[in-house]
């Protein structure tokens, strides 16, 4: 996918100039949430959704770390006390492959440490628990 990741990328900037009803709601309740220009935020939320993907696919770059940095963005004033706890829930406990991985290098991953953090992150409870909050482990 990497080495092919132009072909990926062509075929969603699509999604830049035709951007998804959800990115559009998304982006006006981002604008009046942070008083923004409607116009220049309907215009950089789909630019921004496709450099995460490239960011993923070209610089290897860390699921944790960029699940943050999206939540980041999209958090208004009153949600921002919420950062902080959520970046502990996102890149795990301390001797978790994604908070050593961070402390390394958050970018430059190889394919197989993006992939262990999204294992590990799509196994970690916590971060389940989070996702969905009716969600009962079976043990």
């Amino acid at each position: 996918m990497r080495r092919d990741s132009s072909v990926l990328l062509a075929a969603l900037s699509v999604f830049v100039r035709e951007p998804t009803m959800d990115w559009l709601t998304f982006a006006r309740r981002q604008a009046d949430l942070k008083r923004l220009d409607l116009a220049k935020t309907l215009e950089e939320f789909p630019r921004k959704k496709l450099d995460v993907v490239r960011r993923k696919l070209t610089h290897g770059g860390h699921p944790s770390v960029l699940a943050l940095e999206e939540l980041e963005h999209a958090a208004g004033d009153s949600e921002k006390k919420w950062l902080e706890p959520l970046e502990q829930i996102l890149l795990g406990p301390e001797d978790s492959t994604r908070r050593e991985l961070k402390k390394e290098k958050s970018v430059d991953l190889t394919a197989d440490e993006q992939v262990d953090c999204l294992i590990e992150a799509g196994t970690d409870g916590s971060l389940l628990r989070c996702a969905y909050t009716g969600w009962s482990p079976l043990v």
